[in-house]
């Protein structure tokens, strides 16, 4: 913050107008920032992941979690991150949509607070691997997924990632070995294809473009099975058992998964809620494909609707925040009230500079 060049430099300038602008903005302070949706987040789960021995070397920390929050903000819906408190379970009562990305260790308190909160009407998306092993790190018998099989209507029987290309020891060998010169390796690739079979989901990707995208998904993918009804009679009133919303169409490496569900849905009480499992990772084309008609369900709605590229909205109490990420100018319209950092009235169209920002209390609240 202080150059070696001292006040000459444009660092120096920056860091005192920042200053400036951070004076200005006192009355933002005690504000609070109301979210409707939360992304769970487990530094145990981590380290578990961490620990665990296969099937495939461990990525970036926090790698899901860290992409279906990207998604949320490149969509421009507030997001909280809340940590998956085990007991008695995390209050959720105020989030429409939570995204519960590859928790791996099986805690029966979140359990209960996302049934909870799905029987309430929010939308509860679980993405694997979840709910791989119980608070000792031993593995989860019976189906992965634990304690949320209940309220998916799934469990995973099999993690199916995929190993990435593989060298031919012996390039030569395939002009004389008759028997493995056959024989494929559907995992040697780096992604998978996915087909949506939900109307509901080809309607949203008729709308992201002519022709519509396809859905893909990196090297991580599970072999789900639909749970049926249980056994009880008082259990099995009411239950709704899972509907399939993409299943895996054999393209890339998912030859062994073709026909097998990737993507479901589960209604919850007969009420607006549900709880959707995604057994791959998605890649950001897919995951906002499928935000776009989850977050349809859930009500959740951008702070700001149908901004510029690069103009990212923020609204603290009576604060809205306009930051231009990009390298040129934009407009936006419909904003009125006071910008805090120049004293400005702003009167239904603003031009943000590049790289620029405006904090605008609306004097009508």
């Amino acid at each position: 913050m202080v150059p070696h060049a001292g006040r000459a430099s444009r660092t120096w300038d920056e860091v005192v107008s920042t200053g400036r602008a951070l004076k200005r903005l006192g009355p933002v302070l005690g504000e609070p920032v109301r979210a409707e949706a939360a992304v769970v987040l487990d530094w145990e789960s981590q380290w578990a992941i961490s620990a665990a021995i296969g099937p495939v070397e461990l990525g970036e920390r926090f790698e899901t979690a860290r992409s279906w929050h990207r998604s949320l903000w490149e969509a421009g819906i507030a997001t909280d991150v809340i940590p998956a408190k085990t007991d008695p379970g995390a209050d959720l009562s105020g989030y429409r949509l939570i995204i519960v990305p590859a928790i791996f260790i099986d805690y029966p308190g979140l359990a209960r607070s996302l049934e909870q909160a799905a029987a309430a009407g929010a939308q509860v998306v679980v993405v694997g691997p979840t709910g791989v092993v119980d608070a000792g790190v031993g593995a989860v018998l019976g189906g992965y997924l634990g304690s949320l099989r209940p309220l998916l209507g799934v469990r995973v029987t099999d993690h199916a990632a995929l190993s990435g290309p593989v060298e031919q020891s012996d390039p030569r060998g395939s002009l004389v070995n008759r028997l493995s010169r056959v024989v494929g390796t559907p995992a040697a690739e780096t992604w998978t294809g996915l087909e949506a079979v939900a109307e509901t989901l080809h309607r949203v990707l008729d709308r992201m473009g002519s022709p519509a995208p396809d859905l893909r998904a990196g090297g991580w993918a599970e072999e789900i099975r639909v749970d049926e009804a249980p056994g009880d009679d008082e259990a099995a009133q009411g239950w709704e058992p899972a509907e399939v919303v993409a299943v895996f169409d054999g393209r890339g490496g998912g030859a062994d998964l073709a026909g097998r569900p990737a993507i479901t849905r589960r209604a919850v009480g007969g009420a607006a809620g549900a709880a959707w499992y995604v057994a791959a990772d998605l890649d950001a084309l897919s995951r906002a494909a499928l935000l776009r008609l989850v977050c349809a369900h859930a009500r959740v709605r951008p702070v700001v609707a149908d901004l510029p590229d690069g103009v990212e909205a923020q609204r603290r109490g009576e604060i809205l925040f306009l930051l231009n990420h990009g390298d040129r100018a934009a407009e936006v319209a419909g904003i009125v009230g006071t910008d805090l950092l120049t004293g400005e009235a702003c009167t239904g169209h603003v031009v943000l500079a590049p790289r620029s920002a405006l904090a605008v209390r609306d004097n009508m609240r």
